[in-house]
This record gives C-alpha cells, sequence and structure tokens, in this order.
C-alpha cells in the first residue's frame, strides 16, 4: 500500500529553494559544457546550445528536484522510493532533453544530451539519498 504525500508549505519551500539553487548551478555548468562540446560549430551556433541547454537544464532541474521528492515521498518503502526518484527523474529529464535539443536543431544533439546526462548523473544518483537523510532525521525527531 502506497503512502500519499502533501508537502506542508515549509517543505513546497524547501523544494523551491532547493530547486533554484541547483537549476542556477545546471543553468551554468551545463552551459557551458555545451558550448564545450560545440567546438567544432560557427560561434552562434555554440552560444544557442549553450543557452538552450543551459535553459533546458535550469527548467528541468526545477521540475526534475520537485518531481524526485514527489516520487521518493509517495512511497512508504525508502527503496522503492529511491529507485522511483531516480529512474523517474533522470529518465524524463534524458528523454526531453533529447527532444528539445532535436526541437532547437543543436548540431551535437547526441554529444550535447549524453555529456548533459554523465556530468548530472551524481545529482540524480545523490539527491535521492539526501531524501533518505532527512526521512531518517525526521523519523527520529518524531
Amino acid at each position: 500500500m502506497e503512502a500519499s504525500f502533501k508537502p506542508t508549505n515549509r517543505e513546497f519551500l524547501l523544494y523551491v529553494k532547493r530547486s533554484l539553487i541547483y537549476g542556477g548551478i545546471a543553468f551554468v555548468l551545463q552551459g557551458l559544457i555545451a558550448y564545450w562540446v560545440n567546438a567544432g560549430n560557427a560561434e552562434a551556433l555554440r552560444m544557442k546550445a549553450a543557452l538552450s541547454n543551459g535553459a533546458f537544464c535550469f527548467g528541468m532541474t526545477l521540475v526534475s528536484t520537485t518531481m524526485m521528492e514527489t516520487l521518493f515521498n509517495s512511497s512508504k518503502h525508502v527503496k522503492v522510493g529511491y529507485f522511483r526518484a531516480l529512474f523517474g527523474g533522470g529518465g524524463i529529464a534524458i528523454c526531453l532533453a533529447f527532444a528539445v535539443h532535436a526541437l532547437l536543431d543543436t548540431p551535437e544533439v547526441v554529444y550535447t544530451v549524453v555529456t548533459t546526462a554523465v556530468i548530472s548523473s551524481p545529482y540524480y544518483i545523490a539527491l535521492p539519498f539526501k531524501f533518505i537523510h532527512e526521512k531518517k532525521k525526521q523519523a527520529l525527531s518524531d
């Protein structure tokens, strides 16, 4: 039986704050990576790839952080919640990245998305561990 999860206002504000911080980091880091990956193209295309990848990663991080937290908390079993957060958040992000970059005509779609996925994977793997830690900490204080 699955647990229902509705965040409190305080938890929601924490989700938003966390999403904005991680999104800002993603914008800068992933934008620079896309600029570097597209080094063999004209400057305008490199900038387009960098800005579109940075903006996409910012937006996706905002969505995926909250989505991962919600997926994690939707199960009362920590392991199930971890894998829901990891594969739900990560899988959707990769699929959307390919679609967005294909639509934007990014010159090196595969290299841009694969590089982004490799660089982002520690985030998708580690963030659910943060949720586990927070859940254990909350259980101890209750």
